[in-house]
């Protein structure tokens, strides 16, 4: 997915000049693996709609973009004012008299804003919008969210004056009045009555929602895992002509079996359609370059680095091969069932607090607590299991989830069918039972190729292995400081973050990879929904590997945005004009 900004400012400097300044600011967001299209940037009536990377599989029209997907029938999603396409997506409608952003239900994809008196700007990137605004206020709360759940938390931004847009909600900004008008999206109404309580029901909505995207095969590829969620939309899109997947991972684990690669390659054999494996080899960069570019890339909104320990040479690849966008299947059709206690629900999401971390007494001392807000909290006519799932809706999908998506944005288009309007309507209403595990979902999938398990694991090991080796803690270490002289956290801090990790690597490498070794040899024999509980039954206690990697994520974001920040003061500085 390409990156996105748009600007309407108060400034001296021409706007063909500001247009020239935005295109050289846009070259920032390089990963620095690849050489990206040629940026784009539009002039409407004095401000700018500037496009990083711009991807073959982004829609366009005029001064309107949309970074995503929508429907076929959606043929208006491009006019101010219309109503919300049907989709997973951000957009931009840019006009002479502002511009209009739009959110998609679920918040599969971040707008950040700021306004001032002399500046109004929304992009995809927080980094582009510390470029424009040419300081950085850190936004304190973030570190206490960062350390407990590797994310920024609900409604947080590295800068206390960035906003995140709320899901399913639109943007209006009115240049003639400098207002920001926030408004709630037109929900589908949830259906009631004998209608979601049907199992067929619900499968029909799935295929009939997915039959309505019409996408180009030679722009967009499925992964294929050998999850339910991906093997779901493999059966909806088979009908594709030439559609193509693909599935990664490390070599040695490809033919494993019950794992990723394995189980991805029979499920494609059998449905008749392409497959390819991308390797994820130990990168040759050090683990500086490594971590580095995972921190400009995912702009440090979550810690999920497993997938990206190659250095995103597999994102590389698919930019290479000129794969303007994925399909992915992400989806929210119900949680695990660990509901022990009403602390459960909000664990399982990822909805952590420090106090749920055993080991992180000292670390609680140099941190502000977080506040959960009330939407977070059990209402009273909520059962367990609708708490649970409306905690993933709510949290993991437009925290956690979007993240994720933002990660891949500086090589690709991202999509999600399963995440669709029409589709999340129906899912809150349905009974706790065809939720619980994602029992009714499993058995839309179960209706093909049932003999063909589902892994147990995926082709990659998990992110506290790379974390973990000699040569990344060695870098973490030296990076935060020894002597706690780190520049962003307290020093109390930083060095209690030092003594987890020193603790951690004190211990003997053998164990540690003994550990690990017993830990995916119960996985492969045990359901996940079991694993799960195991993990969850007992009080957390964060690695010091990781602990170490989020603090890293806090101090490598704040500076590079600051870095981004005085990049944009002097481009502006030098144009005659100012931030």
């Amino acid at each position: 997915m390409s990156e996105a900004i748009y600007i309407c400012a108060r400034a001296t400097a021409a706007a063909d000049r500001k247009a020239s300044i935005l295109s050289h600011l846009l070259d920032r967001l390089n990963p620095g693996n690849i050489h990206p299209r040629n940026p784009v940037v539009h002039q409407i009536a004095g401000s700018l709609l500037g496009i990083f990377n711009p991807s073959p599989a982004m829609r366009t029209s005029g001064t309107s973009i949309c970074l995503g997907e929508v429907q076929e029938d959606c043929a208006d999603w491009h006019r101010p004012g219309a109503p919300e396409p049907v989709g997973t997506y951000a957009i931009f409608r840019a006009h002479d008299g502002g511009c209009e952003c739009l959110a998609d239900m679920m918040g599969t994809r971040t707008i950040w804003y700021v306004v001032r008196d002399d500046l109004f700007a929304a992009a995809t990137s927080q980094r582009l919008l510390a470029m424009v605004l040419g300081d950085v206020k850190p936004n304190e709360p973030v570190i206490s969210w960062m350390i407990a759940t590797g994310s920024l938390g609900h409604g947080n931004g590295w800068d206390r004056r960035v906003k995140p847009l709320p899901a399913a909600h639109r943007l209006r900004f009115d240049a003639t009045d400098w207002s920001v008008t926030l408004l709630p999206s037109a929900v589908p109404a949830a259906p009631a009555g004998e209608d979601t309580r049907s199992t067929e029901t619900f499968h029909d909505l799935l295929t009939t929602t997915v039959a309505a995207y019409e996408l180009d095969p030679r722009r967009w590829v499925l992964p294929l895992s050998g999850g339910v969620d991906s093997r779901g939309l493999l059966f909806g899109f088979a009908n594709t002509e030439g559609l193509r997947t693909v599935t990664w991972g490390e070599s040695h684990l490809r033919h494993q079996k019950g794992t990723d690669g394995q189980i991805a390659a029979d499920i494609a054999r059998r449905v008749g359609v392409s497959h390819e494996f991308l390797e994820i080899a130990a990168t040759a960069e050090p683990a500086e370059t490594v971590l580095d570019r995972f921190a400009r890339c995912s702009e440090g909104t979550a810690d999920h680095v497993a997938g990206y320990v190659d250095g995103f040479a597999v994102w590389k690849t698919l930019f290479e091969n000129q794969i303007g966008g994925i399909i992915r299947g992400d989806e929210a059709f119900g949680w695990v069932d660990d509901l022990a206690s009403e602390e459960r629900p909000r664990r399982s999401v990822g909805l952590h607090l420090p106090a749920d971390y055993q080991n992180l007494g000292e670390i609680r001392i140099h941190i502000p607590p977080i506040e959960l807000p009330g939407i977070f909290e059990r209402r009273p006519d909520e059962t367990l299991p609708a708490f649970r799932d409306r905690l993933y809706r709510e949290f993991r999908v437009p925290v956690i989830l979007s993240a994720l998506n933002k990660m891949k944005t500086p090589f690709v288009e991202v999509f999600n069918p399963w995440l669709s309007q029409p589709i999340m309507a129906f899912v809150p209403a349905m009974p706790d039972a065809l939720r619980t595990d994602k029992m009714a979902f499993r058995d839309f999938v179960a209706r093909d190729c049932a003999d063909i398990p589902f892994a147990h694991s995926a082709a990659m090991s998990a992110s506290e292995d790379f974390l973990a080796t000699g040569a990344t803690a060695d870098f973490m270490r030296t990076y935060l400081g020894d002597g706690g002289q780190s520049s962003i956290l307290p020093s109390g801090l930083t060095n209690a973050v030092l003594d987890q990790l020193k603790k951690t690597q004190e211990k003997p490498s053998s164990s540690r990879w003994l550990r690990r070794q017993a830990r995916r040899a119960v996985e492969r024999w045990l359901p996940d929904s079991v694993m799960f509980r195991i993990k969850r039954g007992v009080q957390n206690r964060l690695p010091g590997e990781k602990l170490a990697f989020r603090a890293y994520l806090i101090e490598r974001s704040i500076r590079l945005l600051n870095e981004d920040a005085a990049a944009g003061r002097a481009a502006f500085a030098q144009s005659g004009g100012t931030n």
